[in-house]
């Protein structure tokens, strides 16, 4: 990438970033047990991955996708009820009607 010519630039900010990075990957246990840790921590790691993708040329898709795992899906899934398509799959309007009897048999015909 064409961004890989400018970072010698600014190399008195190399031990900066490279301190950084260390203390952003020594604070993954944070994620495990704290949600706010979690969010900010798997948002640094989308801009370092990006960083590396951009900066260097050099991706790693297998850690991106890694962090699914961090990701609280029962409280994404909550937050989304709002939208309209979670909530006809919520309420069943995507599923069969059931039919109870044998009135309901012939009427569906």
């Amino acid at each position: 990438m064409w961004l890989a010519f400018w970072l010698p630039q600014f190399r008195e900010y190399t031990p900066i970033l490279m301190v950084l990075i260390v203390l952003w990957e020594l604070s993954f246990p944070l994620a495990i047990f704290f949600r706010r840790a979690r969010l900010i921590i798997l948002g640094f790691g989308i801009f370092f991955h990006l960083g590396t993708l951009f900066f260097m040329n050099i991706f790693f898709p297998y850690h991106l996708a890694m962090y699914i795992v961090f990701v609280d899906w029962g409280r994404l899934l909550k937050r989304t009820e709002g939208f309209q398509l979670w909530s006809k799959v919520q309420h069943g309007i995507f599923r069969r009607p059931r039919r109870t009897g044998p009135s309901d048999y012939r009427a569906a015909r």
